[in-house]
């Protein structure tokens, strides 16, 4: 097995997951400059256990060069109504594919993004998106 150790960066569990991903996604598309290497970035839990071969979840993953998310239902979402306006924490699964774009746009706003108080302020702006938090 070709595998690189990166160094660990701290967390905390249900508090900040992102913090590790962003290590682990930095080193991977440092490590995948060529052509050769996959278009998407898979991260799973750690108890996954795979009901399919490789080269079948390699096939349906790359169908498309889109990101997959598996978002919970809403009744699952952190949601507070501020002002008449309902704001909601979008709940995902831990499974997540990024394709190369929007994992290379993750990794490079991470920093802004992982800095609440600059989040909360003035919100980042990602390729078509905004994000914001809506109360501090």
């Amino acid at each position: 097995l070709d595998i690189t150790l990166v160094p660990t960066v701290a967390s905390r569990w249900c508090v900040d997951l992102l913090s590790p991903m962003y290590q682990l996604l930095l080193h991977a598309i440092k490590a995948s400059r060529s052509e050769q290497h996959p278009p998407k970035f898979v991260f799973i839990s750690e108890s996954a256990l795979p009901l399919r071969p490789v080269w079948r979840m390699r096939e349906i993953l790359f169908r498309t060069e889109m990101s997959d998310l598996c978002v919970t239902p809403a009744k699952e979402w952190a949601s507070r109504q501020i002002s008449g306006t309902t704001y909601s924490v979008v709940k995902h699964h831990q499974w997540a594919v990024l394709s190369r774009r929007d994992a290379v746009r993750f990794a490079e706003n991470w920093r802004k993004l992982s800095t609440y108080r600059d989040f909360a302020i003035g919100g980042v702006r990602m390729g078509d998106y905004k994000w914001s938090a809506p109360f501090m």
